[in-house]
């Protein structure tokens, strides 16, 4: 059994059942191709409704008809299925200001995906702290688009005109592995002088982030994206995440270590930046997929790991 959703006892219990997160979501895939994502969560239980650690299988079939497929529990821990949509790579569209911050439209030219533009991030590259812009990989490498290109906002789906939109110049994606499991869906863009500046539309000072085993169920969060009239209010419901979403190339590509969310997430929202709802405003991760109801995080420190990025030198609680 699952003591605890704790970074330790998830461990333990991996270990000890010889159980891959990983393989096990490759398994349902293989029979259900409606299945959006696996993870660890917080189910019904004896004391009531979020209260068991078990195993989420969000799926995009009616639970009633899914739950005759699935068994009840895994290795003496809980299943429990959650109703969800096909999970996809996902306005504040027209939103236009010099300089500009975060949670707002952006792309690629010249004819990039329309995403939003997460935050400003510093990457130490040897004695200095360079700023850039962070977004989704799938909204700034979709055509895999060369160092250089321009970084345009907002984008070139939401002001064709592109005249003067032009906010930065494309660097590099994160690496990832088509047919492999990957840790973040993330690119980023060097700005030019004036253009940007720190601070997302709608949300407070971010005064640090959170490693991922501070980012339980439970926590709650806010978010500022493209599509969002205002910041949108939700909670996390599971982390530790195998999902899967078309990447560059409209591949369908595997990520682990997902958090995922009650947040609700239109087109163009990939790439909004999500922090939870306390003192700090701790960042917790970045939108990268949404589906029915939810949205899909690769987290701050799967960004720091694949990009050497931050938001803040400084960690939640400090």
């Amino acid at each position: 059994m699952l003591r605890d959703l704790g970074p330790e006892a998830i461990a333990e219990f991996e270990r000890r059942n010889q159980f891959d997160i990983v393989a096990f979501a490759r398994r349902l895939w293989a029979r259900d191709p409606s299945v959006g994502c696996v993870a660890y969560g917080l189910g019904p239980g004896p004391e009531g409704e979020g209260t068991a650690p078990s195993i989420l299988i969000f799926t995009g079939r009616p639970v009633a008809e899914a739950l005759q497929d699935y068994p009840a529990e895994v290795l003496g821990v809980p299943v429990h299925l959650v109703f969800t949509g096909e999970v996809r790579a996902s306005m504040r569209d027209s939103f236009y200001a010099r300089p500009t911050k975060g949670g707002v439209s952006a792309g690629v030219l010249p004819d990039g995906k329309t995403g939003t533009f997460a935050c400003v991030v510093y990457r130490r590259e040897g004695s200095k702290r360079k700023r850039y812009i962070l977004s989704c990989a799938h909204v700034f490498a979709w055509d895999g688009p060369s160092p250089g290109d321009w970084v345009v906002q907002p984008s070139s789906g939401d002001d064709p005109s592109e005249a003067g939109n032009e906010i930065g110049e494309y660097v590099e994606m994160a690496p990832f592995d088509p047919a492999g499991v990957n840790i973040a869906d993330a690119a980023i863009a060097r700005p030019f002088t004036g253009k940007v500046r720190a601070g997302v539309v709608g949300l407070k000072t971010i005064r640090n982030w959170r490693l991922r085993d501070a980012v339980q169920p439970g926590l709650e969060v806010v978010k500022s994206g493209r599509s969002d009239p205002e910041i949108r209010e939700g909670r996390v419901i599971a982390y530790n995440g195998v999902t899967r979403w078309q990447m560059p190339g409209n591949v369908l590509t595997i990520f682990r270590d997902v958090i995922v969310t009650e947040l609700i997430s239109d087109a163009g929202d990939s790439g909004a930046l999500v922090v939870a709802k306390d003192a700090d405003n701790s960042a917790v991760g970045m939108v990268c997929a949404t589906s029915a109801g939810h949205s899909y995080l690769v987290s701050m420190e799967r960004l720091r790991d694949a990009l050497g990025v931050t938001v803040s030198d400084r960690v939640w609680p400090n």
